[in-house]
């Protein structure tokens, strides 16, 4: 005997078995490495002589499509206060990378040596959050600084 579903009880029994799918599939992804290019003039607003270029950010993680990722960039003061330049989301590729290439402000210290910029990223999947330093900033020399 087979038996079919239908109406509500159908679309319920089908929303739990794609929410399960969902969180199996998050529950499995590991993120195994970020790779980003150093911060270069080109990144910086075009206020401190650059053209804005988004970076972009490589991320590495076993072969898991769909699972959500937010990735935050933002700037470490030498005061500690923090300025945002963003939250981007996206989802993972199966392929085990997953490009992240826009949606962010640029770098903008225009301070004039009053505050030095730390930019960073903060990547987060599943409550677990990595952070990587992109680069520094002196606003007083007007110059990206190891």
């Amino acid at each position: 005997m087979i038996k079919t579903f239908s109406g509500i009880g159908a679309a319920l029994f089908c929303a739990t078995l794609l929410a399960a799918g969902a969180e199996a599939q998050n529950s499995k992804f590991a993120l195994t490495g970020v790779s980003i290019a150093p911060l270069k003039t080109a990144n910086l607003c075009s206020k401190i002589g650059g053209k804005g270029a988004q970076p972009e950010l490589v991320l590495k993680h076993n072969a898991v499509a769909g699972a959500k990722i937010k990735v935050r960039m933002y700037d470490v003061h030498s005061k500690r206060d923090v300025t945002e330049h963003n939250t981007v989301r996206v989802k993972s590729s199966g392929s085990g990378q997953t490009v992240v290439n826009g949606g962010f402000r640029p770098p903008c210290n225009t301070t004039g040596g009053r505050k030095n910029s730390s930019y960073r990223f903060d990547i987060s999947v599943d409550g677990k959050k990595t952070t990587v330093i992109w680069g520094n900033y002196d606003s007083k020399m007007k110059k990206i600084v190891p």
